[in-house]
């Protein structure tokens, strides 16, 4: 079922615009809204530099180019030496059982029998990892 675009006014800028039954906000709104709500700012970990970024970016806008163009060299070198992972055609080893599959996934480190728990230990470590930093953080703070 389809929904049929409505006129709707924006909440924002008063501006009439086209969209679903539910849309509050115009497109333009709708970004600002929406880049207002992610972007931090963050110090970039190659030059220092800071910069308005999600909570996960790493690098400033000029070294995320940088380490782009760094990570597909080193792509191409991968590949050319054959060492490269082709989904569907590399076979690999399970890092728990040691039995050999073809990776469906480019982060995929464990054979399909082992992938659930062994993800579930490595979500359950990453967690009390989190959870200790976060006390250390408040303990940090009370004093």
């Amino acid at each position: 079922m389809v929904k049929r675009a409505e006129k709707h006014i924006c909440e924002d800028c008063g501006a009439e615009f086209v969209a679903s039954p539910t849309a509050r906000f115009c497109p333009a709104c709708r970004k600002k809204r929406m880049q207002a709500n992610v972007k931090v700012m963050r110090h970039c970990t190659l030059c220092g530099k800071e910069f308005a970024g999600t909570p996960r970016s790493l690098y400033c806008p000029s070294c995320r180019i940088v380490k782009r163009h760094i990570n597909y060299r080193n792509y191409v070198e991968r590949k050319r030496a054959g060492k490269a992972v082709e989904l569907g055609k590399t076979v690999m080893n399970c890092e728990v059982c040691g039995k050999p599959f073809v990776v469906k996934g480019g982060g995929q480190r464990y054979c399909p029998d082992c992938a659930k728990a062994a993800y579930m230990e490595s979500d359950r470590q990453q967690s009390r990892a989190w959870a200790q930093r976060a006390k250390e953080k408040k303990d940090a703070s009370e004093t």
